[in-house]
């Protein structure tokens, strides 16, 4: 039997996972893939380039990081390295060499006008992630793991022993209507008559340890204990709160976890799941369950709390790019929050050790050539044209001419394959290269004005069989017009599914961390200040770029969302980042660098200038014009965002409404809303589960 052709539109992950898992060995050579992709890397949002004009330095979309629970993603990553079979001494050999545990995160908070930076680090389990095991996430275990989290979290809380929760409400309320002396039997415990807050939880603890575990009956007695155990602690604290800084912190942490658990159990979502909550805001949703009256109380974990800000920022969830639209589905928050601190395996978060181009897809695309799959690239989609219920053609613009039989993409750096940040002009023909630069063309971009330099129709029953759709939503208007216009659900999914801009900066400093001033360990920064509130430390990448000895000592990541302008430019969002990271420069270095800040009068808070790698002839603020910087205004560029009451617009991958089309990506409906790396990839396992039977297993959903 011939096999079906099918052809996938787009390189970014969910598409990529698409293509390997369809010419997975497994699947005995049943499709024939082409990967259709504009420009000249893979990767979407996620691909990076080497700049071979200055030290082959790493530049980004933005910061990338795994996290411990990307179960399926890692599960996809290592197979990949398992095939690569790079020699031991090969650069990122493995991938436990291509990735290195990072367990500390940092919670900078304003508090009084002063800057406190709180480290949080998180322990290491014996757990590997991707390691086959299946590691079904469901709420009510999730809520075990919180209970038996939040014990030891208490018990080891050194301020205040167990025996000092003194308990000043009376008991009588578990009095009737008689459960208290079954959840005695139930819990197999010995709770004293007046139990202090760490009792509270020990009942709730053990209740999960017996036979039969929790029951439905149990979820009202476990919301009391928990409203109980946090009016135990509040009233042990509410007098030193706010001049005790870590009794704040403890606060945000187990008042945060009750009313997320209390929350989870009132509104039955182990029964009815998280989708039931999708139409409220993650603050809105919190706010709607507290357990305490105090406002204080409340507004301490809540509305005033780095924790909930942390899940909005790392969702960008800000509508419009605007931080003063906070907008982030309860649904998608809390089970995203679950899965970051109970569900990780090994360590909370994992960083790649080169760029995520060079980690993740080179490896990718050069598994997928050697099984046979082509890849066109500079192949921009123009439109998909559906007729008599199927995608009947598509239209295919050939971007430009080469001047080799197929393009070669990668590069070697330091022996590892790597993707230019720039196209390989020397196989592009040399008048079109020349222009290309001549006029700064980007072929990634839409609208640049480029003159694509053939159009080519892809027909039905001869050049594919089935089409996967692998291009971010916010471009679908450019390519599915005729099917938006003629399908309510697509013109549903593609309104009500909202993106975002968002902006990046990458810093190459002389000093390391320690010469900066930084004092804790190297982190990720979670809550910082706007437009920058994610930096993270990425002095990792430094042997793996080129620069001269002595050089370079630490590389440092910001990113946060861009406020959308209506008709803004490319050239003139570039010029917004610029100017928003030279202002953050100057107004906000000092609280993390205190060693290169504070030279200028003028910018008591700025950073030293001359502290960043450039040339020497580049002087104060125009030093900054040497590093990297960008707008990710495209559409293709744009992040998808989880607003609040959007959920119910996605589509799985196979209800496009046209048997020979799927579709893929963070923006379907894949149980798990998120627009990060673990989604994709379950996206891309999902469509080729629809199409193959394969794979038979997807953690997580």
């Amino acid at each position: 039997m011939a096999a079906k052709k099918v052809a996938i539109l787009g390189g970014g992950m969910s598409a990529l996972t698409t293509a390997l898992e369809l010419s997975d060995p497994a699947q005995n050579n049943a499709y024939d893939i082409t990967v259709y992709q504009m420009g000249w890397r893979l990767g979407g949002k996620g691909a990076s380039g080497r700049n071979q004009k200055n030290a082959d330095r790493i530049e980004e979309h933005g910061l990338h990081i795994w996290c411990g629970f990307y179960e399926n993603a890692f599960r996809a990553i290592r197979a990949v390295y398992e095939e690569l079979g790079r020699a031991p001494e090969a650069p990122l050999s493995t991938w436990d060499k291509a990735f290195k545990a990072q367990n500390v995160i940092v919670y900078p908070q304003e508090i009084d006008k002063e800057w406190t930076m709180w480290e949080l680090d998180f322990p290491t389990n014996p757990m590997t992630p991707g390691d086959h095991t299946l590691y079904p996430f469901t709420i009510l275990g999730a809520i075990e793991l919180g209970v038996k989290w939040m014990y030891e979290f208490l018990k080891g809380w050194p301020e205040y022993p167990a025996a000092s929760f003194p308990v000043e409400k009376p008991f009588e309320i578990f009095e009737k209507p008689g459960w208290w002396e079954q959840t005695h039997a139930d819990a197999a415990l010995d709770i004293p008559e007046n139990p202090s807050p760490l009792h509270l939880i020990k009942l709730s603890h053990h209740l999960f340890q017996q036979k039969g575990g929790i029951q439905p009956h149990h979820h009202p007695i476990l919301v009391e204990a928990l409203r109980l155990f946090a009016g135990g602690v509040w009233d042990l604290i509410k007098g030193t709160v706010l001049t005790n800084l870590d009794q704040r912190r403890h606060w945000m942490i187990l008042y945060l976890g009750a009313v997320g658990m209390a929350g989870a159990l009132s509104d039955d979502l182990i029964t009815d799941g998280f989708q039931k909550i999708d139409g409220l805001d993650f603050r809105e949703w919190l706010n709607a369950n507290t357990l305490l009256k105090d406002p204080l109380a409340n507004n301490l974990a809540i509305d005033g709390s780095v924790l909930p800000t942390a899940l909005y920022n790392i969702a960008f969830a800000y509508d419009g790019g605007d931080s003063k639209n906070p907008n982030f589905s309860a649904a998608v928050a809390i089970s995203l929050g679950m899965r970051i601190v109970l569900g990780y395996k090994g360590s909370v978060l994992w960083k790649m050790q080169a760029g995520m181009g060079d980690t993740i897809f080179a490896p990718i695309y050069t598994v997928l050539k050697r099984r046979g799959v082509k890849v066109k690239f500079f192949h921009q989609i123009a439109n998909l044209h559906p007729q008599d219920g199927v995608i009947a053609s598509i239209e295919v613009e050939r971007q430009v001419d080469l001047t080799v039989g197929e393009y070669d993409p990668l590069i070697l750096v330091k022996g590892l394959p790597c993707w230019p940040s720039d196209p390989l002009y020397n196989q592009i023909d040399p008048a079109q290269a020349a222009r290309l630069q001549t006029e700064h063309i980007d072929l990634e971009r839409y609208n640049t004005g480029w003159q694509n330099v053939e159009k080519i129709t892809l027909t039905a029953g001869v050049d594919y069989d089935l089409v996967v759709l692998g291009i971010p939503v916010a471009a679908l208007k450019y390519v599915c017009s005729e099917i938006i216009a003629a399908n309510y659900a697509w013109q549903q999914m593609t309104s009500g599914i909202h993106t975002v801009q968002t902006q990046a900066t990458q810093l190459w400093f002389k000093p390391d961390l320690k010469g900066l001033g930084w004092v804790l360990p190297s982190a990720l920064l979670g809550t910082y200040v706007q437009p920058f509130s994610t930096v993270g430390d990425y002095s990792q990448l430094i042997p793996v770029e080129n620069w001269p000895i002595d050089d370079l000592h630490n590389i440092t990541y910001v990113c946060d969302v861009l406020p959308d302008l209506p008709d803004e430019t490319q050239v003139n969002a570039d010029a917004r980042v610029h100017q928003n990271a030279v202002t953050f420069l100057e107004d906000y270095a000092k609280p993390m660098w205190p060693k290169a800040s504070g030279t200028n009068a003028k910018f008591p808070e700025g950073l030293d200038w001359s502290q960043l790698v450039a040339p020497d002839a580049l002087k104060g603020t125009s030093r900054f014009d040497a590093q990297y910087w960008r707008a990710n205004i495209d559409p293709s560029s744009r992040y998808t965002l989880c607003v609040k009451g959007s959920g119910k617009f996605r589509l799985k991958t196979d209800q496009t409404g046209y048997p020979n089309l799927r579709i893929t990506g963070t923006w379907i409906d894949n149980g798990f809303h998120m627009g990060c790396i673990e989604g994709a990839v379950m996206s891309g396992m999902m469509t080729s589960q629809s199409i193959s039977g394969l794979p038979k297993t997807i953690s997580n959903i």
